[in-house]
């Protein structure tokens, strides 16, 4: 038997065991599992993304090529590629899905000989592939096919979820060692208990007793088993000693009642001794009552009032003697309360309802000076000298409500600056990551410039070149020539605005008149003939200090992307006035509008709504605004049109004077 309790203690630890390993290793290895599956998500979506970014940088600066039927300046464009490490290779297709150019070289062998599917990416097993459609002014004129390496990636979760599972690991294993130790404490005082009982039970011994185990319930159970063999071994003692002893029990019994007989003689004048302490506790309660601070109030059946204490004479301003057997709730309850307060009165004085002894509920009460103030009162009913009676503990909370309130202004506060201080986290990382997408452009910039510009500058002067040899051409080599001069433009300007949104040059501020900046803005913006402008700058609208060439920037961008958001016509107006030492500036269209969405995310590089661009134009000019101490915000509403607010310094006296000096 011992061996079997024994083998019975060994498997109760070890179920104790698992059941502490499972609930803690379980969610740690779920956790584990969620947490390594999360990051191949992330990291998936993530490399999708960049080579999306990529394609689309690549596919835009190659297009020119392809129309020209150039394939080294496609290659050339392809070669940007090497600063991406994990780039194996790209390929650049014609519109007829010919093989156009590749990166690198060496990997043409591997290349598909022509675009595969275009739409979406294709993860295989070492690479992530994709395929995205080359586009010029609305149509494809070619294909651009990516392959970057998956293998860094891989060996990023490897690692990772090598330390999850071995940190996993560490932390099962501790906590299994620590069960163990806990746990031996537990089942150990549980076998002594069972050995104990095993012994009572064979050998029916109620002398013994278990060892004190503490005040956990493990001790408890032994207290209780240790009372249970002294109750049994008592009782059998006076069974034995009941039978040996009849007759000297009803001697006993006979002397029992005689005794009960002198006990009850003494119980009669224990009674009258009652009733003189009875008088004196009634004597000591109105001392009590007369020291206590709040209102202790007693009414008979007709709710007249019998006893008034000190702290009610204070708090109400009636003296005890000016209300006694007065209607308690005529001259004490005031306004909403008068009705709740009598109808739980005439309920308590009706059915003495336990439910309603004891419960403390709120009113409104009224002083002798009519004042009103909140109190509590608890209502409780009983006998005394065989008459019911109502006794009313009352107590002023009014500096108690006086601090709930202050309490609560505070909490409000504390949550205002909460909301507060998380916009500004917010702010702050939207900034970051608006810097970080800063900093990868850049690294782009600079050598999609440096291949880009000197091709175009070769372009603009063949161009140049056959505008002078050819004057006598015809009208249509004269336009092809100068949509090829105009393109060039425009991708110079494009290449402008990728330097401009990740390095600002330093302004040269200046006194500018923004009246004539204006309207010399105005006139190199080509004006749909939909739309009209119209202008409210006053005339003596001071100057403001800033880079005369950077702010006309900032207004040919602001205009043309008006012009733009209002397709089928509409009003642009430019509005200019003072505000406290600055010149404020309102371009407004009544085109489409934007949502919430994405004017939330104008500002960001490479964010755009429009079909042609590259989302730089509104990054450049938040860059030359804050460049030249001034800032830019924006208000739109969809089908409504946009307003872009600029704020800039006005000239300050000292300055202008400097200046003309």
């Amino acid at each position: 038997m011992t061996e079997t309790r024994s083998e019975r203690s060994s498997s109760m630890l070890r179920k104790l065991i698992w059941a502490g390993l499972l609930t803690s290793a379980v969610p740690l290895i779920a956790f584990s599992v969620l947490l390594i599956g999360r990051g191949w998500i992330d990291g998936r979506e993530r490399m999708a993304h960049e080579l999306e970014t990529y394609a689309g940088v690549i596919g835009l600066n190659a297009a020119t090529a392809i129309l020209f039927d150039d394939p080294q300046a496609a290659a050339e464009t392809l070669a940007a590629l090497r600063t991406i490490p994990t780039v194996l290779g790209a390929a650049i297709y014609d519109r007829n899905g010919k093989l156009f150019a590749v990166y690198p070289d060496a990997a043409r062998a591997s290349l598909p000989a022509s675009p595969p599917p275009t739409g979406s990416h294709r993860f295989e097993r070492t690479s992530l592939n994709l395929t995205r459609e080359i586009a010029f002014k609305g149509e494809t004129v070619g294909r651009i096919y990516l392959r970057s390496d998956l293998r860094p990636f891989y060996r990023e979760i490897a690692k990772d979820s090598g330390v999850i599972f071995a940190t996993a690991s560490i932390t099962s294993a501790a906590a299994v060692l620590l069960m163990i130790r806990l746990q031996r404490r537990i089942v150990s005082p549980l076998k002594d208990l069972a050995q104990l009982m095993q012994t009572v039970s064979s050998g029916g011994d109620y002398s013994v007793r278990a060892a004190s185990y503490g005040r956990d319930e493990v001790g408890v159970l032994a207290e209780v088993f240790n009372e249970m063999l002294e109750k049994i071994q008592a009782r059998d003692l006076e069974l034995a000693h009941r039978r040996s002893n009849l007759q000297a029990q009803v001697t006993r019994r006979t002397d029992q009642l005689r005794h009960a007989n002198r006990l009850l003689e003494r119980e009669l004048e224990e009674r009258r001794r009652t009733e003189l302490a009875l008088h004196d506790s009634e004597e000591m309660f109105r001392v009590m009552s007369a020291a206590a601070l709040d209102a202790i109030i007693m009414v008979d059946r007709e709710g007249q009032l019998r006893y008034w204490n000190a702290a009610a004479e204070a708090i109400f301003g009636y003296r005890a003697e000016e209300v006694w057997g007065w209607s308690l709730r005529e001259f004490l309850v005031a306004g909403e309360s008068h009705e709740r307060f009598l109808l739980t009165f005439r309920h308590l004085q009706a059915t003495g309802d336990q439910a309603l002894q004891g419960q403390i509920f709120e009113l409104e009460a009224l002083r002798r000076d009519g004042s009103i103030f909140p109190a509590e009162l608890s209502l409780s009913a009983t006998t005394l000298k065989e008459q019911w009676v109502a006794i009313g503990i009352l107590r002023d909370i009014g500096e108690r409500k006086r601090a709930e309130d202050y309490i609560r202004r505070l909490n409000e506060q504390l949550e205002r600056k909460v909301r507060e201080r998380t916009q500004q986290l917010l702010n702050a990382q939207e900034e970051l990551v608006r810097k970080e997408k800063l900093a990868v452009l850049g690294q782009i910039a600079g050598s999609v410039a440096h291949e880009l510009r000197n091709p175009l500058a070769v372009i603009s002067n063949a161009v140049y070149f056959l505008h002078a040899v050819l004057p006598e051409s015809n009208a249509t080599v004269q336009e092809y020539l100068g949509i090829i001069d105009g393109e060039v433009g425009s991708a110079d300007r494009i290449v402008g605005d990728l330097l401009d949104s990740v390095r600002t040059r330093s302004p040269d501020r200046l006194p500018v008149d923004l009246g004539q900046l204006i309207q010399k803005t105005l006139e190199t913006c080509q004006r749909p003939s939909r739309v009209e402008v119209g202008l409210a700058i006053p005339a003596d609208l001071p100057p403001l200090l800033a880079d005369p060439l950077q702010l006309q920037q900032v207004l040919r961008n602001l205009i043309s992307n008006a012009y733009e958001a209002m397709p089928e016509g509409g009003i642009l107006r430019l509005e200019a006035n003072q505000d406290d030492g600055w010149i404020v500036v309102a371009v407004r269209d009544t085109g489409v509008g934007l949502s919430p969405v994405h004017r939330d995310q104008l500002f960001q590089p490479l964010f755009t709504t429009k079909a042609r661009g590259i989302g730089l134009g509104l990054v450049v000019v938040k860059n030359l605004m804050e460049a030249n101490g001034g800032r830019i915000e924006v208000d739109s509403q969809p089908g409504k049109g946009t307003t872009f607010t600029l704020w800039l310094p006005q000239l300050s006296e000292a300055v202008a004077e400097e200046h003309i000096a």
